[in-house]
């Protein structure tokens, strides 16, 4: 009965180095690729910048077919008794 114990704890020391490899393993592959840091701007290559002013053009407000558009319609009203009150409730 002494052989298979010790067949057993080998074996367990065996699986248990394993999961501490591969939880160690895990981790620094989270570890260095959530706060690595990353790769960050490769050299010779530039960093987009932010225009320095905005400006609008607001001529199109002056154009005479913008000025000849009209006001966009009354909404269609819906009446009071349209479809049921649950629709999801069987008949």
């Amino acid at each position: 009965m002494a052989v298979p114990l010790t067949e057993f704890r080998k074996r367990q020391r065996i699986l248990f180095l394993v999961f501490v490899v591969l939880f160690v393993l895990v981790g620094a592959i989270f570890w260095f690729g959530f706060y690595g840091g990353g790769v960050g701007v490769p050299e010779g290559a530039s960093v987009p910048v932010a225009p320095a002013t905005i400006s609008f053009n607001f001529s199109l407000f002056e154009d005479p077919v913008f000025e000849a558009l009209d006001p966009p319609s009354a909404p269609l009203e819906m009446p009071e008794d349209f479809g049921r009150e649950n629709p999801f409730v069987p008949y």
